[in-house]
């Protein structure tokens, strides 16, 4: 008897001790990951079932159209001369607002056709899994120009037919680019109670520096941007189907700017775009994107009171309705952002930020040569890394300093990024050339550990995901060490081996050009 109690009694302890374990690993997998995406994430239909974004604008047929083209070079060459430009502007507007126009919002930022986005769903369209979850399984697809206020109880809905259709308790929210944005006003509203991990993926939710240049009319083209920008369209996209001719033209575009020549070209034409974009681009802007609530979220602190300012110049009061709203956004969403966050933290919900960088911007404004992924400085991603530009790396004097400091873990192999300035640097992940609209699987799966972690998710947690990692010509995501630091193909070169590359370059296209005229 006394051996049966014996049993028993190690029984219950044993159950009390490992039980509790066990469940709360189970648990922590049954965490369905619902990913929030950025703009164009959906075909938009008005009324009628006509789709309206994107729309069918060709840019091509336009400036080939001799009737629609004649007037506004006529009178473009006529402003330059007299440096009056409000009849340019007019014919502009007049010409361009047509297209914009079936997918504008009114004065109060709100649809006007009966817009509504191709996708909906319903309890039958839910996938019904109850453990195995993956970043890819529930998408929630919006209508990206609206108030992401708006978005976020539409949001809401969704996560609780999620949560009823897999039986979870919580879910993993991942906000992808503007995506981001809408996820920080669901947690403005609704808090963390149905959340268990945040992700903010290239988040855009503490602003966008190419949507500010645009806001704000900092319009200025950069030399070293349009260097880069060229050379990654030429050697990554690969426009020309002559593969060689590619690299030749790239190799120009080298030579250009050690000559000189770019800069000269770029400083001419910053000077003209100076002289008529403030009658232009407001106007512009007015009937189009800044008519849209979910643009104006990607404004940052520091540049939203300027851009309102410049796009709504001498017409606030028709636009009042639309102010109100994108202020509401702006000053109970995004000023206490990193507040908000931290409030819930500490309450329980995990976080993680995921950058990238390694692909170059496009080249309109000053400054456009910091560390990227095409459409979001590394910097304003990761809530505050501190950064080289594309083409440099951070000065010997500053790593040293942060080495000093016993920070030197969180400085990468490339000497571009210093993560210990960011908000959270132990939950911040940074990915090297992957371009921004690229989605690799190493990615989705550091997605998942993070979700299905039962404890927040660190860079330190698991060594196949150290902070800073990178994709190599082979396509393999491995981490950035000093041995391995990644493309270096940004760099300044030496100027002679700019030309000594040209030279080469034209050797190639010669050399195929004479040997395909031989077959």
């Amino acid at each position: 008897m006394k051996k049966a109690i014996s049993v028993l009694l190690a029984f219950v302890l044993c159950s009390c001790v490992f039980l509790p374990a066990f469940a709360a690993q189970d648990a922590s997998r049954n965490v369905p990951i619902i990913t929030v995406p950025g703009t164009s994430n959906t075909h938009i239909l008005n009324a009628e079932g006509d789709t309206i974004v994107p729309d069918s604008f060709d840019l091509g047929a336009f400036l080939q159209d001799k009737e629609a083209m004649a007037p506004l070079l006529a009178e473009f060459a006529k402003a330059t001369v007299t440096d009056r430009w409000d009849t340019y502007s007019d014919l502009l507007v007049e010409a361009l607002s047509p297209i914009w126009a079936p997918a504008i919002y009114d004065n109060a930022g709100m649809p006007q056709h009966g817009d509504h986005p191709t996708w909906s769903w319903n309890e039958n369209s839910i996938p019904k899994k109850t453990s195995g979850f993956h970043e890819g399984d529930y998408y929630f697809r919006y209508d990206w120009r609206m108030d992401p206020l708006e978005t976020a109880a539409q949001l809401d809905a969704y996560i609780d037919g999620v949560k009823k259709a897999t039986g979870a308790a919580k879910v993993a929210l991942v906000g992808r680019c503007y995506g981001a944005c809408v996820v920080a006003a669901y947690l403005t509203v609704y808090g963390a109670d149905k959340v268990d991990t945040c992700i903010m993926y290239m988040p855009m939710a503490a602003g966008v520096e190419t949507e500010e240049a645009l806001f704000t009319g900092d319009i200025k083209l950069d030399a070293d941007t349009v260097r880069m920008y060229g050379n990654y369209w030429l050697t990554q996209e690969r426009p020309i189907a002559d593969g060689d001719v590619n690299d030749l033209v790239a190799a120009l575009v080298d030579v250009v700017y050690y000559s000189g020549g770019m800069h000269m070209t770029t400083v001419a034409l910053s000077r003209l775009i100076e002289r008529f974009k403030d009658h232009i681009l407001p106007r512009l802007l007015r009937a189009s994107y800044a008519t849209y609530p979910g643009y104006w979220a990607m404004i940052g602190q520091e540049r939203y009171e300027q851009a309102k300012g410049y796009v709504f110049r001498g017409t606030a009061g028709a636009w009042s309705a639309l102010i109100d709203r994108i202020d509401r956004y702006h000053y109970t969403v995004q000023t206490p952002l990193f507040d908000t966050l931290d409030r819930l933290q500490a309450a329980g919900m995990k976080l993680n930020v995921i950058a990238k960088y390694g692909v170059p911007t496009y080249p309109y404004f000053e400054g456009s040569d910091y560390l990227t992924d095409s459409s979001n400085s590394l910097t304003r991603q990761s809530f505050g890394a501190v950064t080289s530009t594309m083409d440099t790396v951070l000065p010997e004097s500053y790593r040293a300093g942060r080495i000093a400091e016993g920070k030197g873990a969180y400085l990468s192999a490339d000497g571009k990024v210093d993560a210990s300035a960011c908000r959270y640097p132990d939950q911040t992940w940074f990915f090297k050339d992957i371009k921004h609209l690229d989605m690799d699987a190493a990615i989705s799966d550091l997605m998942t550990l993070c979700a299905e972690a039962p404890a927040q998710f660190t860079v330190h947690t698991d060594e196949r995901f150290p902070q800073f990692m990178h994709k190599n010509e082979a396509g393999q995501v491995l981490p950035l060490t000093p041995e391995d630091p990644g493309d270096r193909k940004w760099d300044k070169k030496d100027p002679l081996r700019a030309f000594i590359d040209f030279f080469r370059a034209l050797m190639r296209a010669l050399r195929d050009l004479f040997t395909s005229a031989g077959r």
